[in-house]
């Protein structure tokens, strides 16, 4: 006798046997028991999971004897027929072979013939997105008012190839993926029809690998059992569908939170030496993160997981103990980078070793908790410093001044003069409560002044400790001169004349596009005698617009205005090669501010306050930011 693959010997014959679609199986028995069957139905959704079967069951309740009914009768000739594909008035067309217009035409004239035997004519049409657009509007008119005795059933996996003219005059289904867990109840039901055991796992493993279609784990049921002689183990099951053992995936995160190197590498070399897909191994282990993530944070994690087994959901339960909620989401964000790699990578095993190695070397995120004590030990060490004993005498504070900006609170106190003079005898009042903590009082504004001053070299470290962890970092000053002769700049050059800086500022205001000119122009004589200014003729915008006339008037009048008398002005174009000393008073000025911003990261990485919190924090400074700009180190 020949065999019959399970998937047909366990073909649903009626609606209750379909698995799955019960939305589907209740609006068609609905419609059926209340006359309300339409003309034409689109069944859409993934392969396998009953579309052409349900068109089939349909198809028989509609015909069935004394009907239609709700079921087919199973003893009745013309159900048998139609379940064997033998009754001459169900067809079922293969769209993909039957593309053509000519198929159409040849459908249209026959579908004026009245059943043979049946009482409705019906079309099934598999895979009916295959038809060509000549195809689909040849049966427009036909589909729209068919004979009464005539129904139309399109099947497909693609119903967004399908024209909109068609969708519009059909009846749609969608048809849903079979969840987890009753796929897993209906393979068992099988087993037990053919008096066969299968462990938990290998059960699960089967269902898993169909991802949701009943056609799919029938065949690979009928695989495994053809491999293993009827009674499989678990790692037979793995062996024959060819897939990924989850207990490798679980190897897999234990090298990588042990940091064990030396397995993750063998575990890879195994896994590429048995054939499996690379993506396919990062793809289970992007998802078994996740799994691990959701052991950590739901409440019932065994509702969420359903799909595992109670030993999977147990080393699930172990690793998440040994796993940080934050750097579980680390972890999944690099795995996710790493399986993209490894698709797109034309060395898939290289990517994969070197992204899982990188994944191995996530630092353990730090507890807000412990961060929070750690800085307070911070601000305690350097508040303590900062306020010694009373008894002890108090430095003097103007050194400070430039490096720590007081608060304007302070400054305005008047404290100190009331104290200077008074007036009167002093009468008795109680003593104010001591206040350890309170800052020393700013210094006069004279000091303040004075310290504010530019210098030229950087000020000596201050005799005292740190004022607090939370004063601003020291304000790094420029001067001029030094900027001016590491540009190589003379005193004498008339970019450094006051009389050109102050020249260039009033033309700024009167006419800012022409003093914009003069920023990037390169001085070369400014006196009432004669005035020569030079454009470099790379810097095409500048040299362009001052060599237009209306532009050249505008720097002429303002010389003459400026000197009260005709004094003769020339604009000259200039190489690339010019003397390092003509620079635009533009490039000073962005000398100026990158020399000024270095200064301020320097003193902000210097400040005691982030020595001290790098010596209790460990680590190194990577990065400081100049706020106000947006250039970084």
């Amino acid at each position: 006798m020949t065999y019959l693959a399970l998937a047909r010997k366990y073909r649903p014959r009626l609606f209750a046997d379909i698995v799955g679609q019960e939305h589907v199986v209740q609006t068609l028995t609905n419609a059926i028991s209340m006359d309300r069957v339409h003309h034409a139905f689109l069944f859409t959704g993934a392969r396998g999971v009953g579309k052409t079967t349900t068109a089939r069951i349909l198809a028989a309740a509609l015909n069935a004897e004394g009907g239609p009914a709700t079921e087919p009768v199973l003893d009745d000739s013309i159900c048998a027929d139609i379940a064997s594909g033998a009754c001459p008035d169900v067809l079922e067309i293969d769209g993909a072979s039957n593309t053509g217009v000519d198929n159409i035409r040849e459908l249209r004239e026959n579908v004026r013939y009245l059943p043979s035997r049946a009482r409705f004519k019906l079309y099934i049409i598999d895979e009916v997105h295959m038809l060509s657009t000549a195809a689909f509007n040849a049966l427009l008119k036909t589909l729209e008012e068919p004979p009464a005795h005539v129904k139309f059933i399109f099947a497909t996996t693609e119903p967004h190839k399908i024209p909109v003219t068609i969708l519009s005059r059909c009846q749609r289904f969608d048809f849903r993926k079979v969840p987890m867990a009753l796929l897993v109840e209906h393979l068992r039901s099988i087993l037990d029809k053919e008096g066969l055991s299968l462990g938990p796992e290998a059960v699960q493993a089967v269902a898993r690998e169909a991802q949701g279609s009943v056609r799919d784990a029938m065949s690979l049921l009928d695989q495994v059992l053809s491999f293993t002689g009827g009674q499989p183990d678990d790692q037979q099951v793995i062996e024959a569908l060819g897939i990924v053992d989850r207990q490798t995936i679980f190897e897999l995160l234990d090298s990588v939170i042990a940091r064990n190197a030396d397995d993750l590498l063998a575990l890879i070399a195994r896994i590429d030496a048995r054939g499996h897909e690379l993506s396919d191994v990062c793809t289970l282990l992007v998802e078994h993160i996740r799994d691990v993530m959701v052991f950590k944070s739901a409440k019932e994690p065994q509702k969420v997981l359903g799909e595992r087994s109670p030993g999977e959901l147990s080393a699930l339960e172990a690793q998440a103990g040994r796993c940080d909620s934050a750097d579980l989401h680390r972890m999944f964000a690099l795995a996710v980078e790493i399986a993209e790699q490894v698709t797109r990578s034309a060395f898939p095993k290289v990517s994969l070793e070197m992204g899982l190695l990188r994944l191995m070397e996530v630092e353990p995120a730090m507890k807000l908790e412990e961060l929070l004590t750690r800085l307070d030990a911070v601000a305690g060490g350097a508040a303590s410093s900062a306020h010694p004993s009373s008894s002890a005498p108090q430095p003097p504070a103007p050194a400070r001044v430039a490096e720590s900006k007081p608060e304007p609170k302070k400054i305005a106190q008047p404290a100190p003069a009331a104290a200077a003079k008074p007036v009167g005898p002093p009468k008795p009042q109680p003593a104010p409560p001591p206040e350890p903590s309170r800052a020393p009082l700013p210094p006069p504004p004279e000091t303040m002044q004075m310290s504010l001053e530019p210098r030229t070299q950087p000020a000596p470290p201050p005799p005292e400790p740190p004022q607090s962890a939370s004063s601003e970092p020291p304000r790094a000053e420029v001067d001029l001169g030094e900027l001016q002769a590491e540009l190589s700049i003379p005193d004498d050059a008339p970019v450094a004349s006051e009389a050109w800086k102050g020249f260039v500022a009033t033309t700024l205001q009167e006419n800012p596009f022409v003093g914009s000119l003069l920023e990037h122009a390169r001085v070369i004589d400014f006196s009432p005698e004669s005035v020569k200014v030079g454009f470099v003729r790379s810097e095409t915008f500048f040299w362009e617009s001052a060599s237009q006339k209306a532009n050249t008037d505008g720097i002429i009048n303002r010389v003459h205005q400026h000197f009260g008398k005709a004094v003769p002005v020339e604009i000259l174009g200039l190489e690339d090669d010019v003397s390092d000393e003509l620079v635009s008073l533009a490039q000073l000025k962005t000398h100026l501010e990158a020399a000024r911003i270095a200064g301020v990261k320097r003193a902000g990485a210097a400040h005691p306050a982030v020595q001290m919190a790098v010596s209790v924090l460990g680590g190194d400074v990577q990065r400081v930011v100049a706020l106000g700009t947006e250039t970084d180190s």
